[in-house]
Parts: structure tokens; sequence; C-alpha cells
């Protein structure tokens, strides 16, 4: 069992028990994918010179192991609970008075990375991924607007929400790395040995949101986070920035 199966599962049960006691609280989960823009990426070794590699290209490999997909230990997902408070009037401007329900969220973004390529005229870098996971813990603020969606006829067709969220937190990653030939991970990764407090992340968003029945939703969203983080290597640590856009979709409820 991995960190990221055990952390969602804790916030699945603790969102499920927390939604069948109030209406306000939601739990959700997505699957998508992320696109890191090129970066750099750091690398400090005992008994050689530090070296930052520039022009770094990850890659996401966001369904690499079919046998997880429902699960989703393994491949890219995020899994979130929020309450959300009753909602009230704010006067927007141009834009009139809204009903906006403000509200907070837990949420385990785990993203992840592996290296394709970067300017290394060394060769110091055979081999780097963040494949466990660049497991962002995020505590998000929310703002909700929310509209019943009418067919022409005037038939029912649910409920529609937009949200605008903001989060910060802690992100903790696992490496596998070879670096001038010295293997660092490998034998750790699907296990709970490994993981390492490596920085900081942020992330802003907007997601959509379809309540196909009163209390089920389907949800669609764009993010774009960043992180910087610090992990180890054979003898040594590799750092690394990491701006993200993420495209995710999921399944959701609201009990």
């Amino acid at each position: 069992m991995s960190f990221t199966t055990v952390i969602m599962t804790a916030c699945l049960m603790l969102g499920a028990g927390w939604g069948m006691a109030q209406g306000n609280w939601t739990v959700e989960v997505h699957t998508g994918t992320s696109w890191k823009p090129p970066t750099t990426l750091r690398i400090e070794q005992a008994g050689h010179e530090d070296v930052t590699i520039r022009d770094v290209r990850y890659e996401t490999r966001p369904w690499s192991s079919f046998q997880s997909v429902a699960l989703l230990t393994m491949n890219y997902y995020r899994v979130r609970v929020g309450y959300a408070w009753p909602t009230q009037p704010v006067d927007w401007g141009v834009l009139g008075v809204q009903d906006v329900a403000w509200g907070a969220e837990l949420e385990l973004l785990h993203d992840k990375a592996y290296y394709l390529s970067g300017d290394d005229p060394g060769g110091v870098v055979q081999h780097f991924e963040l494949s466990d996971g660049i497991n962002y813990l995020l505590g998000n603020a929310t703002a909700t607007w929310s509209t019943p969606l009418t067919g022409d006829d005037g038939e029912a067709l649910g409920t529609a929400e937009l949200t605008a969220r903001a989060g910060v937190g802690p992100v903790i990653t696992k490496p596998a790395a070879t670096i001038r030939g010295l293997e660092y991970g490998a034998d750790l990764q699907g296990t709970l040995n490994g993981y390492e407090l490596a920085g900081v992340g942020a992330a802003v968003g907007v997601g959509a949101r379809w309540f196909v029945t009163p209390h089920v939703f389907l949800a669609l969203e764009s993010t774009a986070s960043y992180a910087t983080t610090r992990q180890s290597i054979a003898n040594g640590t590799a750092s690394t920035n990491l701006p993200t856009l993420h495209v995710t979709f999921g399944v959701g409820m609201r009990p």
C-alpha cells in the first residue's frame, strides 16, 4: 500500500462520514493529465561541482498502470473533501449582485514527472522521475456560483456550479534517479518508504460541476500550480521548479 493510497482512503472516509452528517459537504475524485513548460534541475552531489541543467522537459504519463485505473493510486489523480457555507449576496460591481457560497477544502493532488531531456552536455542525468507523485497537500479557499439548468421545454436538467479555488500546502515526493551512474530510490517505488517533505506548492483553478442527480455530479476543471522541490539522490540532492497546467475530470457527491 502506497502513501497516496493511505491519504486518498483517509480523505474519502473522512468526507463520506462528514457528508452523511451535513448536506454542505462534498467529496470528489478526479483523473486527468498535466503539462510542464521547460524548467531547471539543479544537482548537488558529493565529490562533484554543483550543476544546473536548463531547458529540462518532463512528461506526466498520467495513466502508466492499467491495473491501477480503478484505484488510480499509480496514476494521476486528485481527491478532495470540501465544505461550503450557505450562499450570501455579494456585489461584484459591473457584474451586479451574485449569490456566492464561500467554502474550504482539503485536497490531495497526485501529479507525476518523468525527466525526458535537458541541456546536459556532461551527461549528468541518466534517469530522474517523481512517479510515486508530486503530492500536493492543499488547503483551498473556494467561491461557488450555482444555477439551475432547464431544457427548451422547461424540463429540469439538474444544477450547474462554477467554483474558483486557490490553495497552498506542503509537497511530498519520492524520487527515483540515476545521476552520474549512481542509482537511488528504484527499490522504494510502490512502498511507503522513501517519501520526503520536498517543498511547498500553490494552486489556483476554476472548475465546473453538473449535478446529474440532487446528490451526484460530474466535474471538469483546469488548474495552474507551482512547486519548488528538493529531493534526495545518491550522495546528494536534486532541486527543480515545477510550473504546471492541469486538466482533470471526475465525479463527486453531496449527500
